[in-house]
């Protein structure tokens, strides 16, 4: 069965926009920080952004079918991957965190031998969503998810590299500005290019000094597992 999300159904009317006036906007505004002032930053956050299977024209939906992107990716891991006995998958990410820095999320519970192979590899950039220390809340169809039960035979570590850019609120709201547009408004609505342009900026600062920081971090954090492979083959 598909994980039920009861959460977001509560904040289904609030989260999807279904015109794009102030009105609209700032009843949903009130509504998602009351249920935060009751309920608190981290609930929210899990109901929004923790998958939903319920909603197809809500945020975070997971769908009905294995789409087209799901099936590529099985056929790929099947002919490189299904022999390999070590594989390491970085799944990179903006959206979250602090300004220009990078965590290592993954799902494992401290104490696993996965979760421990991070923290090795990576050190305390390393930060758990089961333990509640990441700046993601647990999710629900992440693609890391995935690798483990693709790869049963081998020693897997997947993990997300999360790059911190704008406060949350200023994501969700182009997001659901993003969301209103693609279901409602159409791709010729006046407010089209504003709307996909907040929609970049919100995942994509376009400053030398938040590239550099994201370069430079996605570099180390490639070079550290590659050299986590080659000690332990080489050994």
């Amino acid at each position: 069965p598909y994980p039920k999300n009861s959460n977001y159904d509560a904040l289904a009317d609030a989260i999807e926009l279904k015109t794009y006036s102030a009105l609209e906007r700032a009843a949903s505004f009130l509504r998602l920080m009351y249920y935060r002032a009751i309920h608190g930053k981290k609930a929210l956050q899990k109901a929004i952004s923790g998958g939903q299977y319920t909603h197809p024209q809500g945020l975070f939906y997971g769908g009905q079918f294995e789409t087209w992107s799901n099936k590529t990716v099985r056929a790929i891991i099947q002919r490189h991957l299904y022999n390999a006995a070590r594989v390491v998958f970085i799944d990179i990410h903006t959206g979250l965190g602090p300004y220009g820095h990078g965590e290592i999320i993954t799902g494992e519970p401290p104490g696993s031998q996965a979760y421990q192979r991070a923290v090795k590899w990576w050190g305390k950039r390393t930060r758990s969503t089961k333990a509640g220390e990441s700046a993601s809340v647990k999710l629900s169809g992440a693609i890391r998810l995935a690798f483990p039960g693709m790869l049963p035979g081998a020693e897997v570590t997947a993990v997300t590299l999360e790059f911190g850019t704008v406060p949350l609120k200023e994501v969700f709201k182009a997001m659901q500005a993003e969301n209103w547009l693609h279901h409602h408004g159409g791709k010729n609505n006046p407010l089209a290019d504003e709307i996909k342009a907040e929609m970049r900026r919100v995942f994509y600062p376009d400053t030398d000094g938040w590239k550099d920081r994201v370069w430079a971090q996605g570099k180390e954090v490639v070079d550290k597992a590659v050299a986590g492979l080659t000690i332990r083959s080489l050994a």
